[in-house]
């Protein structure tokens, strides 16, 4: 019996585990494909890097990027449509470099969309499978919950180490899902490096954490929902 709740606490701890990368990397997409990351929080992120104000310094603005309002509204539009796969059209303003970076990019997030709904469906066959061994007689609920507690704690860890070295963790996450060296770039010659500075990632992050936050309480609603349906079915089956 004693193994059964081991057992039932390490699965409670993965489906925590699926549950939130899942929302995480769909958080990662929907930034990605968001017109206003290179567009509106690109504005505010140059301003910030110069110490301005994204409405009183846009000429500011402008001559540090090298794009009006307008077009960087136009340029943040097919980036974003690009993302989506909605067009295979790049803004001229990008060098070829650059063009084959998006590209690189482009694959990534089509790649982490599709990891993210095979975790979710993970988290639906765990959420089953626990609702299939609480029907043993003795097991201990309780470890289900300091399973999905342990969960919660090993991925909470794993974000606050990211944002409190993210410089780091930005450079090495690079280095191991870029299999060149094209996302280095120099912003003397490459106009994205101006369009995303740091500290534009910075607040993205933050804004994907708070995000796959969000979705992921819908999501464990959602999940615990399912596990007392099938619980309840499982132990009319049963009988």
């Amino acid at each position: 019996m004693k193994n059964r709740s081991i057992l039932m606490g390490v699965e409670a701890a993965l489906l925590m585990m699926a549950l939130l990368f899942s929302a995480g990397l769909n958080a990662v997409r929907t930034e990605a494909v968001s017109p206003d990351l290179y567009n509106r929080w690109s504005r505010a992120a140059v301003a910030e890097m110069h110490g301005g104000d994204p409405q009183q310094d846009a000429a500011m603005i402008d001559a540090y990027i090298g794009l009006n309002a307008a077009d960087q509204q136009r340029f943040s539009e097919e980036i974003a449509a690009y993302m989506r796969g909605r067009s295979d059209h790049l803004p001229d303003e990008l060098n070829e470099k650059e063009q084959i970076h998006f590209g690189d990019v482009r694959r990534l997030v089509r790649l982490a969309e599709r990891v993210s709904r095979i975790l979710l469906g993970l988290c639906v066959l765990l959420a089953i499978a626990l609702a299939w061994m609480s029907q043993y007689p003795g097991i201990r609920l309780r470890a289900m919950g300091a399973g999905a507690l342990a969960g919660l704690l090993l991925t909470g860890l794993a974000a606050a180490f990211i944002l409190t070295h993210f410089d780091a963790a930005f450079y090495k996450m690079h280095e191991m899902l870029f299999t060149n060296d094209l996302w280095l770039m120099d912003p003397r010659t490459d106009i994205i490096i101006r369009v995303m500075p740091a500290e534009l990632f910075m607040h993205a992050a933050v804004r994907c954490l708070g995000r796959a936050a969000v979705q992921s309480i819908v999501i464990l609603v959602m999940l615990a929902v399912l596990y007392f349906f099938m619980r309840r079915l499982i132990s009319k089956w049963a009988k």
